[in-house]
């Protein structure tokens, strides 16, 4: 009954709205703070690229990918496609990987900004596909993962394919 009586006087209202405009001025913050390296913009990935490490790629491959992706060439698909030589071919197309509606509808190709916005979170990049991965927010991992997968290749792509 007394927190009734705390809100029921002016300074009682004064009191609400203040507390309300500081839990929205909070979740304000907290939603920017989280998009500033979110990589919605990723029109930089080929800047990123440049100062890449390939060897924290690979450990980040063995962490968030391997389970559902293979790297090796030749290798079998699993859940996902296997991944050697992805970087330059067209999106949706790996032979013997069965992909979803949308992704087969995409065309283009796996350039860097395209990788770089599908790894950023999937589901985004392509509203039916199957990959439940949540993607990675900091745009340094994901150029890391990017040139990782880059080196899966015989002849890598070079960094000014986009």
């Amino acid at each position: 009954m007394n927190q009734i009586h705390l809100f029921s006087t002016r300074s009682g209202y004064l009191r609400l709205l203040l507390s309300v405009g500081f839990i929205i001025a909070a979740a304000l913050f907290v939603s920017w703070t989280a998009t500033a390296d979110d990589g919605a913009i990723t029109a930089g990935m080929t800047a990123h690229l440049g100062t890449a490490d390939v060897g924290n790629g690979e450990k980040l491959f063995k962490r968030r990918c391997r389970a559902c992706h293979t790297n090796t060439k030749d290798g079998p698909n699993k859940t996902g496609p296997n991944l050697w030589n992805i970087v330059g071919k067209e999106q949706g197309a790996k032979e013997g990987y069965r992909y979803s509606n949308g992704l087969k509808g995409l065309g283009g190709h796996w350039g860097f900004e395209e990788l770089d916005r599908f790894i950023t979170r999937p589901m985004d990049y392509i509203a039916d596909t199957r990959m439940a991965f949540p993607g990675l927010r900091k745009a340094s991992e994901r150029a890391d993962l990017i040139a990782y997968l880059r080196s899966l290749s015989d002849a890598p792509v070079p960094f000014s394919l986009n």
